[in-house]
């Protein structure tokens, strides 16, 4: 069995450090990343890799360094971009969400904790299998598992279900995520 990572959400609140773990409000990204996002480019997250690297015991994610999900809005499903960046990021990009359709709203930044977690958990997780997976064909491996429910953060929160990203056919290839919505 696959060993997950669970995602707790906290409001951040007074002062904390902006390079933490966290769901939207403002990433902190490498100098030589400004000017390559999208105007339809959401900014969904950023995990430092540090917070997670006891709980990979199968080494899936990097260790050291950052990750951080984009998702283009501009159609439907949604485009997923995961970036790796292996330094210490130095650029806070304020208001990354603020003009971006569909997402201006979400500019609070939520803190994650990490936790170990079953393959199949429910809730918002790093790895694993899709909860609740009804189909005949295997189940696919999840890089994130999103419940819009489990915290009141704004996003998606009209999905009774889960929003996942999926590792494609090459599995750990974070170049390869597919975004994917389940309605319960």
């Amino acid at each position: 069995m696959s060993k997950a990572i669970g995602i707790k959400v906290t409001k951040a609140d007074g002062d904390y450090d902006i390079g933490a773990s966290k769901f939207f409000g403002a990433p902190v990204i490498p100098k030589e990343w400004q000017g390559i996002f999208l105007d339809t480019e959401m900014f969904l997250c950023q995990i430092k890799c540090d917070d997670i690297a006891m709980l990979d015991e199968e080494n899936r994610l990097p260790h050291k360094g950052y990750l951080y999900v984009f998702l283009d809005v501009k159609g439907y499903p949604f485009k997923p971009r995961v970036l790796y960046y292996s330094g210490q990021p130095t650029v806070a990009v304020d208001d990354f969400n603020k003009n971006v359709p569909f997402a201006e709203h979400l500019t609070n930044e939520w803190l994650m904790s990490f936790k170990p977690a079953a393959e199949d958990s429910g809730g918002i997780r790093l790895l694993g299998v899709p909860t609740d997976w009804n189909y005949a064909e295997p189940a696919p491996d999840v890089f994130m598992q999103y419940d819009p429910l489990e915290a009141d953060m704004g996003f998606q929160d009209s999905v009774d279900g889960y929003v996942y990203l999926l590792f494609g056919e090459e599995s750990d290839d974070l170049g390869d995520i597919i975004y994917r919505e389940e309605r319960s």
